[in-house]
C-alpha cells in the first residue's frame, strides 16, 4: 500500500476541491443527498437533500471529516460522509415521535399545496397509503444503501431521466450505468421472488 493513502489532504486542498467541484459532480452529489433523505424520510427530522450536503461539505472543511486522497476521490469522500451522517441521523431519531402536519402533506394535479388531513373526503389518497408508499420507497432505498450508483440511477429515474442523461449529468459511464441497473433489478426480482416484502 502506498503510504500516501494514509494521509489526509491539506485544509487548502479540501478547499481547492470544493471550489472546483463541476456541475456534473454537484448533480451527483445533490441527488445521492436526495436518495438518502428519502430513505431517511421521518428520521430526517425537517432536514432536506441541501442540508446534508452542507453538512459533509462543512465537515470536511472544518476537519471533523478527513479526506484520504489517496483512497478515494473527493466526490467518493463526500458521498461516504453522506452516508455516515445520515445513518448518525437514524441512529438518534425518536421512533416515538408524533407526525408533523407537514410530513402528511402533499399537492394536488396543480401544485398547490393540499393537507389530508383536512381533505378526508377528498379522492386523493389516504394518508396511511400515503405513509405506506413513503416507508416503502424508503425501505427499497435502504437496500442499497451502499451503493452509489444504484441510489443515482433509481433517483435519476425517479426524475424521469433517461439513461445518456443520467450518465451525462451524474458522470456514470456507460458500464457503471448498466452494472447499476443489473444490480437494482437482480436484487428486486431476487425479493419479489421470494416472497419477502420488500
Amino acid at each position: 500500500m502506498d503510504p500516501a493513502d494514509g494521509l489526509a489532504a491539506t485544509p487548502d486542498e479540501v478547499r481547492s476541491a470544493v471550489e472546483t467541484l463541476t456541475k456534473p459532480q454537484l448533480a451527483k452529489l445533490s441527488l445521492y443527498a436526495r436518495a438518502r433523505i428519502t430513505a431517511l424520510w421521518r428520521r430526517a427530522e425537517g432536514r432536506d437533500q441541501d442540508d446534508l450536503l452542507q453538512e459533509a461539505l462543512a465537515a470536511t472543511l472544518c476537519g471533523k471529516r478527513h479526506w484520504y486522497k489517496g483512497r478515494v476521490d473527493f466526490v467518493g469522500h463526500l458521498i461516504g460522509a453522506m452516508r455516515s451522517i445520515a445513518s448518525a441521523w437514524a441512529e438518534k431519531f425518536d421512533q416515538g415521535a408524533p407526525y408533523l402536519e407537514s410530513e402528511l402533506s402533499t399537492t394536488n394535479e396543480q401544485g398547490e399545496p393540499v393537507n389530508p388531513v383536512s381533505n378526508v373526503s377528498d379522492s386523493t389518497p389516504t394518508v396511511e397509503r400515503a405513509l405506506d408508499a413513503q416507508h416503502e420507497l424508503a425501505t427499497i432505498q435502504a437496500m442499497f444503501k451502499n451503493d452509489s450508483n444504484v441510489i443515482l440511477v433509481m433517483e435519476g429515474l425517479r426524475e424521469g431521466m433517461t439513461g445518456p442523461e443520467m450518465q451525462a449529468q451524474l458522470g456514470l459511464s456507460e458500464k457503471d450505468y448498466n452494472a447499476a441497473l443489473k444490480r437494482m433489478r437482480r436484487i428486486l426480482r431476487s425479493k419479489a421472488s421470494s416472497g419477502r416484502a420488500v
